[in-house]
Protein backbone atom coordinates (compact mmCIF):
# COMPACT_ATOMS: atom_id res chain seq x y z
CA UNK A 1 0.00 0.00 0.00
CA UNK A 2 1.35 3.46 -0.91
CA UNK A 3 1.01 6.12 1.81
CA UNK A 4 3.08 8.88 0.27
CA UNK A 5 0.11 10.61 -1.33
CA UNK A 6 -1.74 10.84 1.99
CA UNK A 7 1.25 12.38 3.72
CA UNK A 8 1.66 14.88 0.88
CA UNK A 9 -2.02 15.82 0.90
CA UNK A 10 -2.00 16.24 4.69
CA UNK A 11 1.13 18.36 4.50
CA UNK A 12 -0.42 20.58 1.81
CA UNK A 13 -3.62 21.01 3.84
CA UNK A 14 -1.70 22.02 6.98
CA UNK A 15 0.44 24.35 4.88
CA UNK A 16 -2.62 26.02 3.34
CA UNK A 17 -4.28 26.56 6.71
CA UNK A 18 -1.04 27.95 8.18
CA UNK A 19 -0.58 30.27 5.22
CA UNK A 20 -4.17 31.49 5.53
CA UNK A 21 -3.87 32.25 9.26
CA UNK A 22 -0.43 33.86 9.07
CA UNK A 23 -1.13 35.58 5.79
CA UNK A 24 -4.24 37.27 7.11
CA UNK A 25 -2.10 39.35 9.45
CA UNK A 26 -4.12 38.44 12.52
CA UNK A 27 -5.27 35.43 14.40
CA UNK A 28 -8.92 35.04 15.38
CA UNK A 29 -9.99 36.73 18.62
CA UNK A 30 -11.16 34.38 21.34
CA UNK A 31 -13.83 35.22 23.85
CA UNK A 32 -13.44 34.74 27.57
CA UNK A 33 -13.71 36.76 30.77
CA UNK A 34 -13.17 40.51 30.57
CA UNK A 35 -12.99 42.74 33.65
CA UNK A 36 -13.47 46.51 33.46
CA UNK A 37 -10.60 48.45 35.07
CA UNK A 38 -11.54 51.88 33.73
CA UNK A 39 -8.04 52.55 32.42
CA UNK A 40 -6.85 56.09 33.06
CA UNK A 41 -10.44 57.35 33.17
CA UNK A 42 -10.30 59.30 29.90
CA UNK A 43 -12.25 56.85 27.73
CA UNK A 44 -15.67 55.35 28.36
CA UNK A 45 -15.59 53.15 25.24
CA UNK A 46 -15.80 49.39 25.59
CA UNK A 47 -13.53 49.11 22.52
CA UNK A 48 -10.61 50.79 24.33
CA UNK A 49 -8.36 47.91 25.36
CA UNK A 50 -6.74 49.81 28.23
CA UNK A 51 -10.13 49.96 29.99
CA UNK A 52 -10.01 46.18 30.51
CA UNK A 53 -7.73 43.90 32.52
CA UNK A 54 -5.09 42.44 30.24
CA UNK A 55 -5.37 45.46 27.94
CA UNK A 56 -7.77 43.75 25.52
CA UNK A 57 -11.33 44.83 24.75
CA UNK A 58 -13.99 42.11 25.01
CA UNK A 59 -15.11 39.98 22.11
CA UNK A 60 -18.75 39.52 21.19
CA UNK A 61 -19.34 35.76 21.55
CA UNK A 62 -21.55 33.21 23.30
CA UNK A 63 -18.86 32.47 25.91
CA UNK A 64 -18.03 36.09 26.81
CA UNK A 65 -18.22 37.07 30.49
CA UNK A 66 -18.13 40.77 31.47
CA UNK A 67 -17.25 41.86 35.02
CA UNK A 68 -17.63 45.30 36.57
CA UNK A 69 -16.14 45.38 40.06
CA UNK A 70 -13.95 48.50 40.44
CA UNK A 71 -14.59 52.09 41.45
CA UNK A 72 -12.46 53.60 38.66
CA UNK A 73 -14.26 55.19 35.70
CA UNK A 74 -17.81 53.80 36.13
CA UNK A 75 -19.23 56.46 33.80
CA UNK A 76 -21.65 59.20 34.81
CA UNK A 77 -25.26 59.98 34.07
CA UNK A 78 -24.08 62.32 31.29
CA UNK A 79 -20.98 60.36 30.15
CA UNK A 80 -21.94 56.69 30.13
CA UNK A 81 -19.77 53.65 29.36
CA UNK A 82 -20.40 53.00 25.66
CA UNK A 83 -20.74 49.49 24.25
CA UNK A 84 -19.38 50.24 20.77
CA UNK A 85 -18.05 46.81 19.74
CA UNK A 86 -20.95 44.94 18.13
CA UNK A 87 -24.63 45.37 17.36
CA UNK A 88 -25.82 43.35 19.20
CA UNK A 89 -22.97 42.43 21.55
CA UNK A 90 -23.26 38.72 22.42
CA UNK A 91 -22.37 37.54 25.91
CA UNK A 92 -23.20 34.77 28.30
CA UNK A 93 -22.75 36.53 31.63
CA UNK A 94 -22.48 40.03 33.12
CA UNK A 95 -21.61 40.61 36.77
CA UNK A 96 -21.60 43.74 38.88
CA UNK A 97 -19.50 42.92 41.94
CA UNK A 98 -19.79 43.93 45.56
CA UNK A 99 -16.31 45.52 45.70
CA UNK A 100 -17.44 48.54 43.70
CA UNK A 101 -19.57 50.82 45.86
CA UNK A 102 -20.49 52.95 42.85
CA UNK A 103 -23.16 53.29 40.20
CA UNK A 104 -22.25 52.12 36.70
CA UNK A 105 -23.80 53.94 33.77
CA UNK A 106 -24.02 51.86 30.58
CA UNK A 107 -25.14 52.92 27.15
CA UNK A 108 -24.41 52.18 23.51
CA UNK A 109 -25.31 49.19 21.38
CA UNK A 110 -27.64 46.45 22.58
CA UNK A 111 -26.51 43.44 24.61
CA UNK A 112 -27.79 39.98 23.75
CA UNK A 113 -27.43 37.33 26.46
CA UNK A 114 -27.08 33.87 24.88
CA UNK A 115 -26.57 30.30 26.09
CA UNK A 116 -23.13 28.75 25.68
CA UNK A 117 -22.91 24.96 25.40
CA UNK A 118 -25.68 24.43 27.93
CA UNK A 119 -24.65 27.29 30.24
CA UNK A 120 -27.67 29.54 30.50
CA UNK A 121 -27.20 33.34 30.34
CA UNK A 122 -26.65 35.05 33.67
CA UNK A 123 -26.91 38.61 34.98
CA UNK A 124 -25.50 39.03 38.49
CA UNK A 125 -25.70 42.11 40.64
CA UNK A 126 -24.11 41.90 44.07
CA UNK A 127 -24.90 45.54 44.90
CA UNK A 128 -28.06 47.58 45.05
CA UNK A 129 -30.07 48.18 41.91
CA UNK A 130 -32.56 50.95 41.33
CA UNK A 131 -33.91 51.31 37.80
CA UNK A 132 -34.62 55.00 38.41
CA UNK A 133 -30.90 55.68 38.05
CA UNK A 134 -29.98 55.95 41.70
CA UNK A 135 -28.31 53.35 43.86
CA UNK A 136 -27.68 52.89 47.54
Amino acid sequence: MYHGLHRFAWGRWVGLVGTFLLGSGSLPAWAGTFSWTGGDGTSQLWSTGSNWSGGTAPTSASDTVINFDVMNNPGTSTNRLQQDIANPFLLNEMTFGHNADVSYYLDGGPLQFVANAGTQPMFRNYGWYDKSGTSE
